[in-house]
């Protein structure tokens, strides 16, 4: 906001207007005023009224220009006033993360402990010391990865070595479905038959899975080596591909895939063989190593890790969130004090410059009217004593004119904005004083914040030693 400035005052002009020169010649003709008057004569006092006119109409542009200024400094001082770092408020915010960090503590951890209880029990059951194996996201993907391109392998090669015994399209569809039984059935039953027969301890479900094991173990060789009867049968042939079917029902050359050992075998139909029972192998054997050999014990194990990663990952959670707060209430906390003393202070000091511009030039501009009143004065004077003859002199003529007190000071003319007015230097001693406490303020902050973050910091220690690992 600009400063405010008094209008100028034509002096002269008003003389002019007033006709002051020939009313005072006038007066003193007719020997006015007499030697007793006490008041001032029609024209002195027209022009005292044409300067106090202006008076009053000044203060009321200051009246004007102060009144939102004033206002402006109240809301400053309630600004400054007021408090500005809540301790409370941040021991909230770290109470709030200490207590969602123990919630989650306490479901990992119990979680964790009825697991490790279950692994224990599957020791003692099964009379081993050894700890399960878990499995990793990038384990998991190897030995899926394994069972997915064993599968295509197989189905690749079995159709090359089909497709000129019965046809590409066909033996495309035949390759499949046999890549199917060595490979992803092998890996099924790997997994959930091999495990229990291998590892169970002696009784009826591991008889049975090892009879089931047996079965199926029994079955894929037969397959196998049946496929492989069939493409030396087809290959013997001198008549084109044929389909499966036609040359498993035919008895034209007494011939039967089913009937293996009496086919006279080729070298590929025995690579063909080879290859479906290699397959489906180390389909049974990726699907036995997956996750732990012992059915349940790598489950019970992942649960386990699961849990505990999660504790770990709440605990550096926990000192990471907590640290993150302490450090933006630091960060904010001198950024809050640099706020209010580059801005509401400033602001304040500005603010109160302009007031006390205002009373100070105030001072200046009603002495000159008081001046402009008195030269008004002294001219009619001068003109009506160069005039009249009788050399009186009226006793109110040697007695200048002032202003009223309500008039001539500005802590009266400015009731409203006194309080807001400071003299000389006073203002920088508020505002020093103002500054000190402010910084006393946020340094008192920052030891609340200090004594805060030991107190949180034993506490996060307390939470370790309950529930985290060392």
């Amino acid at each position: 906001m600009k400063t405010f400035e008094f209008t100028k005052l034509d002096r002269q002009q008003i003389e002019k207007d007033i006709n002051l020169k020939a009313k005072a010649e006038e007066d003193g003709q007719f020997k006015r005023p007499s030697a007793s008057a006490k008041e001032r004569s029609q024209v002195e006092a027209e022009g005292v009224d044409r300067i106090r006119d202006h008076v009053d109409i000044n203060i009321e542009r200051a009246n004007r220009y102060l009144a939102p200024i004033t206002n402006r400094i109240d809301e400053i001082r309630i600004i400054i006033k007021e408090t500005h770092y809540y301790i409370q408020k941040v021991r909230n915010k770290i109470d709030e993360i200490l207590e969602q960090a123990k919630s989650e503590f306490q479901t990992q951890r119990l979680t964790y402990d009825h697991e490790e209880k279950d692994v224990e029990t599957f020791k003692k059951l099964n009379g081993f010391n050894r700890q399960p194996k878990s499995l990793t996201f990038q384990l998991i993907i190897f030995q899926i990865g394994i069972i997915i391109g064993l599968f295509v392998i197989e189905s690749f090669a079995n159709m090359q070595l089909l497709a000129e015994a019965i046809g590409e399209q066909e033996g495309y569809a035949y390759s499949m479905a046999v890549a199917a039984l060595n490979v992803l059935l092998s890996a099924l039953v790997g997994y959930f038959i091999l495990k229990g027969a291998l590892n169970y301890q002696r009784s009826l479900k591991k008889n049975l899975l090892i009879l089931a094991m047996t079965l199926y173990g029994i079955f894929i060789f037969y397959i196998n080596i049946c496929l492989g009867a069939f493409r030396a049968i087809a290959l013997n042939k001198d008549a084109g591909p044929q389909s499966i079917v036609e040359l498993t029902v035919s008895q034209e050359y007494g011939l039967n895939p089913l009937y293996f050992w009496e086919v006279q075998w080729g070298l590929l139909s025995l690579v063909l063989t080879f290859i479906g029972i290699t397959f489906a192998i180390i389909s049974l054997i990726d699907a036995y190593f997956y996750n732990d050999v012992f059915p349940g014990f790598g489950s019970a194990a992942k649960k386990m890790s699961e849990a505990s990663e999660k504790i770990t990952r709440t605990d550096e959670n926990l000192a990471n969130n907590t640290q993150k707060i302490f450090n933006q209430e630091h960060i904010q906390g001198g950024n809050k004090l640099k706020e209010l003393h580059d801005k509401e202070l400033k602001e304040l000091v500005n603010s109160s410059n302009l007031v006390t511009h205002v009373f100070d030039g105030y001072n200046n501009y009603i002495h000159e009217r008081e001046r402009d009143v008195n030269h008004i004065c002294e001219e009619y004077r001068r003109f009506n004593e160069g005039i009249r003859t009788d050399g009186v002199r009226p006793a109110y003529w040697d007695i200048p004119f002032t202003f009223t007190e309500g008039v001539k000071k500005p802590e009266a003319v400015f009731k409203n904005s006194k309080a807001y007015y400071y003299e000389g230097s006073t203002i920088q001693d508020e505002i020093a004083d103002v500054q000190k406490r402010l910084t006393d303020e946020q340094n008192q902050y920052e030891k609340g914040l200090n004594q805060l973050k030991e107190e949180t910091d034993q506490k996060i220690i307390e939470l370790r030693k309950t529930y985290a690992f060392s």
